[in-house]
C-alpha cells in the first residue's frame, strides 16, 4: 500500500523531472511574441514603400523617349549646321569670284 510518505517522495521527485507551470512561463520569456516580431518587422520597408521609392526613378521608357527625342534634336542641329556650312561656302565662292575674278 501507498503511504503519504511515499506520494511526498514522488511528489519531490516529480518536481525534480518535471518542469513546473511557472518553469514553462520562464523559459516561454526567451523566445519572441508576436507583438516583439510585429515590432521588428515595422523597421522594414514594404512593397508599397518600395514602389512609392521606386517612382521617384525614369523608367526603361521614360529613358528611351527622352533618348528618342535627343537623337531627332542632334540630327535636326547636325542637318541645320550643315546647311549653314554649305550657305557659307557659297558665300565665299561669291567673294572669293569677286576678289580674284577668273577671266
Amino acid at each position: 500500500m501507498i503511504t503519504d510518505t511515499d506520494v511526498k517522495k514522488l511528489i519531490t521527485e516529480f518536481k525534480k523531472i518535471f518542469p513546473t507551470k511557472e518553469d514553462l512561463k520562464n523559459e516561454l520569456k526567451r523566445y519572441a511574441t508576436k507583438e516583439d516580431l510585429k515590432n521588428e518587422l515595422q523597421k522594414y520597408a514594404t512593397k508599397i514603400d518600395l514602389k512609392s521609392e521606386l517612382q521617384k526613378y525614369a523608367t526603361k521608357k521614360d529613358i528611351e523617349d527622352i533618348t528618342d527625342s535627343l537623337v531627332i534634336r542632334l540630327a535636326e542641329d547636325i542637318g541645320n549646321l550643315i546647311g549653314e556650312n554649305k550657305s557659307i561656302e557659297h558665300r565665299l565662292q561669291k567673294v572669293e569670284l569677286k576678289v580674284f575674278p577668273q577671266a
